[in-house]
């Protein structure tokens, strides 16, 4: 019994290390150290992958053309810094509305806490959309768990 389950430990570890496993570093990715172009790994995700993979890989692409898109991430960003300018601008006239027609002053300060609190997630999130980082970190979140579901696919390939 002990042969036995020596055999399989073996027999496993063999399969396990003998593995052409592929990796992602941010920017590339490769198999056995070889470096893959794009074209293989759509190809890979293509036959192999399944919707979950094609989508990760689509999400990917698209964030590294945000990322070297300078003009999309600033309208981005500009869109952001609109609709968080257009909410605090809503809270400020209704907290006046509040107050001049219904004599409720409780109501304008606290509308006017939120419009004067909505202010720096706006400045934050408008000035993270506009740099390059942020979607190279979103376009190496998506292609690294693209190359762990390749890689959950490998004894299939």
């Amino acid at each position: 019994m002990k042969l036995l389950t020596a055999i399989a430990a073996f027999l496993l570890s063999f399969y396990a290390f003998s593995q052409e496993l592929i990796e992602y570093n941010p920017g590339t990715f490769s198999r056995n150290g070889e470096e893959m172009s794009r074209e293989q790994i759509e190809k890979l995700t293509k036959y192999k992958g399944g919707w979950y993979a094609k989508w990760l890989l689509k999400q990917g692409t698209r964030a590294d053309w945000r990322a070297n898109n300078k003009p999309y991430r600033y309208s981005v960003a500009v869109l952001a810094a609109g609709m968080g300018g257009a909410i605090s601008a809503s809270c400020f006239l209704y907290g006046d509305l509040a107050k001049e027609a219904f004599d409720l002053r409780e109501v304008q300060m606290s509308l006017y806490g939120l419009g004067v609190a909505t202010i720096p997630p706006t400045v934050y999130a408008s000035y993270k959309l506009s740099k390059p980082s942020y979607w190279l970190n979103q376009r190496d979140k998506f292609f690294t768990r693209l190359a762990k579901k390749l890689n959950q696919a490998a004894p299939a390939l």
